[in-house]
């Protein structure tokens, strides 16, 4: 795996070197662009419903990225990016592998309008997240309570509608396996459309249909408003997912997953930033154990919260103090499970 890597890296930066030719001044000269970034933390777990979880701490990577980006025609670009990270789930001693994150073709038919081919960005997460703006510190709600993926193989058209351009869309056809191969015939649909009443304000809904076996769909639906501007960003999102079982061929038993989300950074100073988010899962999360780096109880509706500040002292650096909370309702038994809690300090920079 080390020698492979060693092979990708070097390949990268070999086709990032321009080509040294003599060029007429009406000629295309394609760009390229070699690019990095980097999450990692020192974590501390101060209480977890995982008895053995409570008091654990060290450091971690959760997220590395090498990225090529070429455009290498007048209309055509391509990104190829790698990911590494920890296993986060505080058990596992594994080295940080590589996996292909991006690999995909953008042809961009027109200033509003682009066809993308390969493992890409899906709708489902995209606006959300860029309104969110704390990656470093945690995924986007739909993407950390695992009710999508923020990426798939597949083809994609997106671009902007209007005179204006107010009219935002995002729509895909994919395998519906993430970073994944394909595992069945079947294939996810995606859509997603937001509405920017202003340079500040933006409304988004989005839908998705899976099927994801012989007798078993995944549908999803979202609403989100969000605001953003120079200062301050907020956001808020309902979204709503259905497991459907057919019985019998005719017969459905669909079980439903709600999550409510709400969020907003703003500034304190000029390199400091604060930031605080709330999730509420009205039911036990089935997926919950198999977070990374904060695994949830599949025993109680949980509200999550996250919360810290960011301080920015040069240009593509920052320090982000922050916890996260989990609060849990009561489980079935009667009883609720332990809250969790986790303090970090994350390093968040790129290149």
């Amino acid at each position: 795996m080390k020698k492979n890597l060693y092979v990708i890296v070097i390949s990268l930066i070999a086709f990032s070197i321009p080509t040294v030719c003599a060029q007429t001044a009406n000629e295309f000269k394609p760009t390229h662009k070699l690019s990095g970034l980097i999450y990692s933390d020192y974590y501390s777990v101060i209480n977890h419903h995982i008895g053995d979880l409570k008091g654990k701490n060290g450091f971690w990577a959760r997220r590395v990225y090498l990225a090529y980006d070429s455009k290498f025609a007048e209309k055509l670009s391509a990104r190829v990016r790698l990911e590494m990270n920890s296993p986060g789930d505080f058990s596992t001693n594994q080295n940080l592998d590589p996996f292909v994150k991006d690999l995909y073709l953008n042809w961009s038919m027109n200033q509003n309008h682009s066809l993308i081919a390969g493992l890409s960005s899906t709708p489902t997460l995209g606006l959300v997240e860029s309104v969110w703006g704390y990656r470093s510190v945690e995924k986007s709600p739909s993407d950390l309570h695992k009710f999508g993926s923020s990426r798939d193989f597949g083809i994609a058209l997106q671009g902007q509608l209007g005179e204006g351009g107010n009219l935002k869309y995002h729509a895909m056809v994919g395998n519906g396996s993430g970073t994944g191969a394909e595992t069945n015939k079947w294939k996810k649909f995606m859509l997603s459309l937001g509405w920017w009443f202003n340079d500040n304000m933006v409304v988004e809904v989005y839908g998705e249909y899976n099927r994801t076996g012989a007798s078993t769909t995944q549908k999803a639906i979202h609403g989100f408003l969000g605001y953003v501007s120079e200062n301050i960003n907020a956001g808020a999102m309902y979204v709503t997912q259905f497991n459907t079982l057919e019985v019998n061929g005719n017969s459905d038993q669909t079980e439903t997953l709600d999550l409510v989300s709400a969020f907003t950074n703003f500034k304190l100073a000029q390199k400091w930033t604060a930031f605080l988010r709330t999730d509420h899962m009205f039911k036990a999360n089935p997926r919950g154990p198999s977070i990374d780096y904060i695994p949830f109880s599949d025993q109680a509706k949980s509200t999550f919260l996250t919360y810290g500040v960011d301080f920015n002292p040069v240009p593509n650096l920052h320090v982000i103090p922050n916890f996260e909370t989990v609060i849990y309702g009561d489980a079935p038994n009667g009883s609720s499970p332990t809250n969790d809690l986790i303090f970090r300090a994350t390093l968040y920079y790129v290149f």
